[in-house]
């Protein structure tokens, strides 16, 4: 009853996008400890990090 997660041959996971975009959201550290209260609130802070890393991540690759 797991997830299944895509492998290489070697046996090493690899990283999925959802994965990954986790990864980043947890480098803020608001969203990583869940410092606000409210779950309405948590989420704004949530989505203005999302639009954070998807404007840096637009610049960089243009």
């Amino acid at each position: 009853m797991g997830v299944r997660r895509r492998s290489t041959l070697s046996g090493t996971r690899t990283a999925t996008p959802v994965e990954r975009a986790v990864g980043k959201l947890k480098q803020f550290r608001a969203v990583a400890t869940r410092y606000d209260k409210r779950a309405f609130m948590y989420r704004a802070t949530v989505d203005v990090a999302t639009i954070k890393i998807w404007l840096r991540d637009i610049t960089q690759h243009p």
